[in-house]
């Protein structure tokens, strides 16, 4: 993926500013104005694609947990050499969760799993087919909001892909304590017992959108930009990778381009072309936020 990105810039003569995390975002008049730490730009049309994982989310009771226990959000997990000594918890019952369970699981350590245990799961390939195969064959991926399968689909448990949980979950070392409620200092606190031997925590709890940096912009009941099929309430501001923005795929590398072509043949045909336009068009920029 990340040579196919590199190889269409590079065929498309594509400006990219890289560096400039965009802090900022107002519009003045009948443009944007979009601030940097180190430099400001000006565009006519936005469009935002910072996906929605933003802020690492953690539960309250982290900050009661003693402060020598190591504790690391998946955002930031590697590999199990950046964790001391001692017992591991684990929590999320997402793919990242039971994916950093099973790595560490394969170590000596006694390793705690807090979550549900009543995960679906889903094989990486059937028949020889990938699962994504499957998906976008029998419709899944195109599957909008507002269908009946889109509503299933919304309203249902992400399943696990490619990996082994009900293997996984009876291995000898890997401890299944439910839910976390609560923590002091060394005791945590969980649905099944209370655990104090714990000195590693890795929280794959998942992410909480952010776009408190766009001035004015108003949000949904889970804190997502209002939009239609990513066509912002602001004139010229729009979205793209954003769960559920129309189909089950909006926010994946394989569904995101049918959402693009829209927004394209959107933007055409709302902005008028005009010889300034035309003249600078070579200086437009994308700037990586």
């Amino acid at each position: 993926v990340a040579d196919y990105l590199k190889q269409y810039v590079t065929t498309f003569n594509i400006p990219i500013a890289f560096n400039e995390k965009i802090i900022a975002l107002k519009k003045e008049e009948d443009h944007f104005v979009l601030n940097s730490n180190n430099k400001t730009f000006k565009a006519k049309n936005v469009v935002i694609s910072t996906g929605p994982f933003h802020t690492p989310f953690t539960p309250s009771c982290h900050s009661k947990i003693a402060s020598d226990v190591v504790q690391i959000h998946s955002e930031h997990y590697k590999n199990p050499n950046q964790l001391q000594k001692g017992d591991i918890l684990v929590v999320g019952a997402g793919d990242s969760g039971v994916q950093i369970l099973k790595e560490i699981s394969k170590t000596d350590r006694q390793v705690y799993f807090s979550g549900t245990t009543d995960i679906a799961t889903l094989p990486q390939e059937i028949l020889g087919k990938t699962l994504w195969w499957w998906f976008k064959k029998i419709g899944f991926l195109s599957a909008t909001k507002h269908s009946f399968i889109g509503k299933k689909l919304i309203n249902g448990r992400q399943p696990v892909i490619g990996t082994d949980v009900k293997a996984l979950f009876k291995k000898q070392n890997v401890h299944c304590v439910g839910r976390t409620l609560d923590a002091n200092k060394d005791a945590i606190v969980f649905e099944k017992k209370t655990v104090s031997s714990i000195k590693n925590i890795i929280w794959a709890t998942g992410f909480k959108p952010n776009f408190n940096w766009i001035n004015g912009e108003q949000m949904d009941s889970k804190n997502y930009p209002k939009n239609f099929r990513g066509v912002s309430e602001t004139k010229g501001l729009y979205y793209l990778g954003l769960p559920w923005l129309h189909t089950r795929g909006s926010a994946t590398l394989g569904g995101v381009k049918n959402d693009a072509k829209y927004l394209n043949d959107y933007i055409l045909k709302t902005t008028p072309v005009t010889k300034t336009i035309t003249t600078n068009i070579k200086k437009r920029q994308l700037v990586s936020i």
